[in-house]
This record gives structure tokens, sequence and C-alpha cells, in this order.
């Protein structure tokens, strides 16, 4: 199941920006008829996937971070913004 919307601003290997529009109708909705926090992460996942994927020559593997500035849960009739943006990291390994 796709749950990004819409891409509004995409610059490969920089950043994305989408939306989740939630309706009334939506078959994630719960029994407060509120989108659960955890159907934001996966939309958030799904944008991060795609970012990778139109980011050729970039790293293909991604970790999940950070997420800021989020309020859950989302009702009916708003439309959630989710950003992902690729950022530098150095990956470190031990051996014991």
């Amino acid at each position: 199941m796709i749950l990004v919307d819409r891409v509004h601003r995409l610059k490969p290997g920089k950043l994305i920006r989408g939306v989740k529009c939630v309706s009334s109708c939506d078959p994630l909705l719960d029994e407060n008829r509120c989108l659960p926090g955890t159907a934001m992460v996966e939309a958030l996942a799904q944008l991060g996937a795609f970012f990778l994927e139109v980011s050729a020559g970039q790293p293909s593997q991604a970790i999940l971070v950070e997420i800021e500035g989020c309020k859950f849960p989302t009702r009916p009739g708003r439309g959630t913004i989710c950003a992902c943006s690729a950022v530098p990291c150095r990956v470190c390994r031990y051996r014991g």
C-alpha cells in the first residue's frame, strides 16, 4: 500500500518533500478516527525509499535517524507534509 499521495519537491541526492492526505474513508484510521503514528512513519519511510531510488549514484542504504516536528495522530481532512534529506554520515565498525 502506497501511503505517499504526492511529491511536492525533489532534489535528487539532497531532499524530497511529499504529502500524505488523510480522508475520512482511509482504511488505516483507528477507532478514534485518527491515522496512527506508525502509518505516518511508514509514509516517511516510503518517501525515503523513493528518494534513494531517484538519487542514482547515491548510497543505496539508509537509516532513519530522527523524526522531528511531527504531530501524531493525524485526523481526516488534513494533509501531513513529510520531508527527507540526505545527511553525510560516517559508519564506525567495532570488532570485539
